[in-house]
């Protein structure tokens, strides 16, 4: 009764588990295939509870010689982690998994567990944060910043850059940032180049507010 309460728990546990988990005996005979399998792999427990890995992969045409790979490194490691991409129809799928072996009191190897997790969410959210990582420094990268002392001349105004060279103040600005320039003229150099115009302009400034 005590065994039985315990597998009845044990079993009410993996049906519960957010991961998916397949047994099977050393002849790989599936004996265990849990819900959240159904839902990852799309078979039912009805579909694959007595068939062999082997059948399953036939029709899934899954390489053998990758999986016997795998088992090979169970039996000595003691696990196998892989990480695929599951493709059926128009859904893609990540899943990662952890293949371990069984065994007896005796220590003997009695069959292999397969834990899955579809990790697809996870998957996507690193694939974008990856993009956007790379749209940053590309953006960086396209950013030159203006920093530190700038030599300028008192007189004409042109700035001494890393090699010796006077530039005028818009070419090195252009040069070392992502500012434009439109040229235009202030009042006080108008008056100072163009006196008549100037005084012009400033007549025209005063009708037109007399007229308002």
């Amino acid at each position: 009764e005590l065994l039985r309460e315990k597998t009845v728990y044990l079993d009410n546990i993996l049906h519960s588990v957010n991961v998916a988990v397949a047994a099977v005996d050393s002849d790989f005979r599936i004996k265990y295939y849990n819900p959240m399998a159904e839902k990852i792999f799309g078979y039912k427990a009805s579909e694959v509870i007595g068939k062999t890995v082997m059948d399953i992969h036939t029709k899934e045409k899954v390489d053998n010689a990758r999986f016997e790979r795998a088992i090979e490194i169970v039996r000595k490691e003691g696990q196998y982690k892989y990480f695929v991409e599951q493709k059926k129809g128009e859904e893609t799928k990540w899943i990662d998994s952890t293949v371990t072996g069984v065994y007896d009191n005796d220590n003997n190897l009695v069959g292999f567990v397969l834990i899955s997790e579809d990790v697809s969410e996870r998957k996507r959210y690193e694939d974008e944060l990856k993009i956007k990582n790379q749209q940053l420094e590309e953006a960086l990268a396209d950013v030159k910043a203006l920093s530190g002392l700038l030599p300028i001349c008192a007189s004409c105004k042109k700035i001494r850059d890393d090699q010796g060279y006077w530039n005028h103040l818009e070419s090195y600005i252009s040069a070392h940032s992502e500012a434009e320039f439109s040229h235009s003229i202030c009042p006080e150099c108008v008056k100072k180049l163009y006196p008549e115009y100037y005084i012009e302009m400033q007549k025209k400034k005063e009708e037109n507010k007399n007229e308002s």
